[in-house]
C-alpha cells in the first residue's frame, strides 16, 4: 500500500507503471485527496479518479458516480476482469489502460469521445462495444489488439484507428448505411464487416456471453492438454441447438472469416460432424 500524507498537494505520473499496489491510503487531514474501500485515489470531492491500484484482487469495478473525470494511466497494469464506466464520466486522460488485463471494459453512456491513445498498449481487451453516446473515435484511440469492435451507432466520426501497425485487424459488427461501415470499407486490408440490422442487432448486444463461454472453454482445454488449439474445443458442440452457428476455426485470424465473391458475402463457420444424413 501507499499512504498520502497531511501536506501532499499535488501528484503527477507517480503510480502509472507501478504494477504491485494493492491499495491507496490518504491521510484524513489532506485537503486535496481521497480514497474509497477499495483503495483507488481520488480527488477529495471524488470527481476525479487519479488511480486504481493495479496488483488489486477484485474481478469487478464500478468507477463511483461522483467521477467526471480519469485520470492518465489510471487503469495501468490493473488485474481488473471487469471495469465498469458511470453514466456521469465526461472525459478521460490518455493511456487509461496501458499494459493492463481488463478483460471486458463497459464504456457507459456518459462519454462522447475516446480520446487520443486512450486504449494505447491495452494488452487484454480485444472486443469492446461502442456506445452510441461516443460520436468521436480521435487518432489512435482505439489500440492495435481489438478483434471486434460493435458499433450500434450510425454516426460515428473517425479519425485514423491505429497507429504504429501493420498486421492489425478488426471486425466491424455495424449498420451499412453508418460512418463506420464506410470506415470499413476504406480499410479492407485490416477490417471486416459484419452488417447490423434491425433484426439481429440484439443478438449482438449479448455476445459478452458467447465470448466469455468460448474463453472459458479454451481454458479448460488448456489444463488439460498444455495448449489450445481452437479447433480441439468440441465441447461446445453439446450446447448447440438449431442447424446454423458461426464460431472460431483459426487462432491467428479474425473471426468468423469473412468472404466477399460474385455471389453474395459468406462467412465460414465452426466445423462440425454429420452424425445421420436422414
Amino acid at each position: 500500500s501507499f499512504t498520502i500524507p497531511q501536506n501532499v498537494k499535488k501528484i503527477e505520473s507517480a503510480f502509472g507503471l507501478n504494477g504491485k499496489l494493492k491499495k491507496f491510503e490518504v491521510s484524513p487531514d489532506n485537503k486535496y485527496y481521497s480514497t474509497d474501500e477499495y483503495g483507488a485515489l481520488f480527488s477529495k470531492d471524488k470527481t476525479v479518479l487519479y488511480y486504481f491500484p493495479a496488483n488489486t484482487d477484485l474481478y469487478e469495478y464500478t468507477v463511483p458516480e461522483s467521477v467526471i473525470h480519469i485520470g492518465d494511466n489510471a487503469f495501468s497494469k490493473c488485474q481488473l476482469k471487469k471495469l465498469v464506466f458511470n453514466d456521469n464520466l465526461q472525459s478521460t486522460g490518455r493511456s487509461l489502460f496501458f499494459q493492463c488485463y481488463i478483460d471486458v471494459i463497459d464504456l457507459g453512456k456518459g462519454l462522447n469521445a475516446l480520446t487520443d491513445d486512450v486504449f494505447h498498449s491495452n494488452w487484454n481487451t480485444d472486443y469492446l462495444t461502442i456506445p452510441e453516446n461516443i460520436k468521436i473515435i480521435e487518432q489512435g484511440s482505439l489500440g492495435y489488439q481489438f478483434v471486434y469492435l460493435y458499433f450500434p451507432s450510425k454516426d460515428v466520426v473517425f479519425d485514423t484507428l491505429w497507429t504504429n501497425s501493420t498486421s492489425s485487424h478488426a471486425t466491424f459488427f455495424c449498420y451499412e448505411n453508418s460512418t463506420a461501415y464506410e470506415y470499413a470499407n476504406e480499410n479492407q486490408s485490416k477490417i471486416s464487416v459484419v452488417l447490423l440490422n434491425d433484426e439481429n442487432v440484439g443478438d449482438y448486444e449479448e455476445f459478452d456471453y458467447a465470448v466469455n463461454r468460448f474463453r472459458s472453454l479454451a481454458e479448460n482445454k488448456k489444463e488439460k492438454y498444455g495448449f489450445c488449439n481452437t479447433i480441439l474445443i468440441e465441447d461446445i458442440f453439446d450446447e448447440m441447438q438449431g442447424t446454423a452457428a458461426i464460431g472460431c476455426i483459426s487462432d491467428s485470424e479474425p473471426q468468423p472469416l469473412l468472404i466477399r465473391s460474385n455471389l453474395g458475402k459468406y462467412a465460414i463457420c465452426i466445423i462440425g460432424i454429420i452424425n445421420k444424413t436422414f
